[in-house]
């Protein structure tokens, strides 16, 4: 079934077409709230380890906690001073912004002059959404989440230096694999191999290449810009086109992140408007 739906505008003129960004999760059978599941228990693991899990095992499952599926990081979660996702602004999560498409293969960089290069044209206050390709492998493998694309130092230092307010891809996080828990990193690496892999694939050390742990993660949050990571779904049909987006949180005072359902939305007519706020 399409995930793009005609909203009517209850009952006006016109209308806007929506297209949903996020990509599925999982429910394990043996899930219940509170509980987890049987590869998935509910836990009080540190933020890394969880996310090393999602690395290593399955399709993210419901339940997993806040960094599951397409979700949103907040600067709290990689700093003990930043701001929640309850404690933002909702406006950080809607506005206008680019889909943006950067072609890139495995263990690949996206750099600044791929994003000047790509169209439409990115402006300050932009939520900016990068279309690897990537998401056509998503799901419960070591392709996704280890030998994905990726931004990292100088494409953060980049979208920073913009000023736009979001930042997402379509790959496992706002950093390459190799600048996380995953690659050299000094909570890494945690997958069996990679390195060795990753010098057969390029002729480079990953250290050389990756030598900071993050970066591109810093760069967002520390300057309180929301990063959207494991964009997918209905991606293609918006790439290339300058949309409003949708991608509220939940309410989770504390919380570094949470699942989203990130929606861009189009009005080929020009006729549908949200209301003033008139009686």
């Amino acid at each position: 079934m399409s995930f793009v739906n005609k909203i009517k505008g209850w009952g006006q003129k016109g209308g806007a077409d929506t297209a949903v960004l996020d990509s599925d999760v999982a429910v394990a059978d043996d899930y219940s709230p509170g509980r987890g599941s049987a590869s998935h228990p509910a836990t009080d693991l540190p933020l890394a380890d969880v996310e090393a899990a999602a690395a290593f095992d399955a399709m993210p499952q419901a339940g997993d906690g806040a960094p599951t599926g397409t979700h949103v990081n907040a600067p709290l979660h990689l700093a003990q001073d930043g701001q929640s996702v309850g404690e933002l602004p909702l406006e950080r999560f809607f506005g206008t912004g680019v889909v943006l498409s950067v072609p890139k293969g495995e263990w690949e960089l996206v750099e600044p002059e791929d994003l000047e290069r790509a169209t439409p044209e990115v402006r300050p206050g932009d939520i900016v959404i990068v279309n690897t390709g990537w998401h056509r492998y998503w799901g419960d493998s070591r392709r996704y989440f280890v030998e994905s694309p990726g931004t990292y130092e100088e494409a953060g230092a980049w979208l920073a230096e913009k000023g736009v307010k979001g930042f997402g891809i379509d790959c496992q996080a706002l950093d390459h694999p190799l600048g996380t828990a995953i690659g050299p990193q000094p909570n890494g690496p945690l997958i069996d191999g990679v390195l060795e892999e990753y010098k057969a694939h390029t002729g480079r050390e990953a250290a050389d290449d990756f030598p900071l742990w993050e970066p591109c993660h810093r760069h967002l949050l520390g300057n309180g810009i929301v990063g959207f990571e494991n964009v997918g779904g209905e991606i293609d049909k918006v790439t290339g086109k300058r949309v409003t987006f949708a991608a509220f949180p939940w309410r989770w005072t504390k919380g570094d992140g949470c699942i989203v359902r990130l929606v861009a939305i189009v009005d080929p007519s020009g006729e549908y408007r949200l209301e003033t706020g008139e009686a």
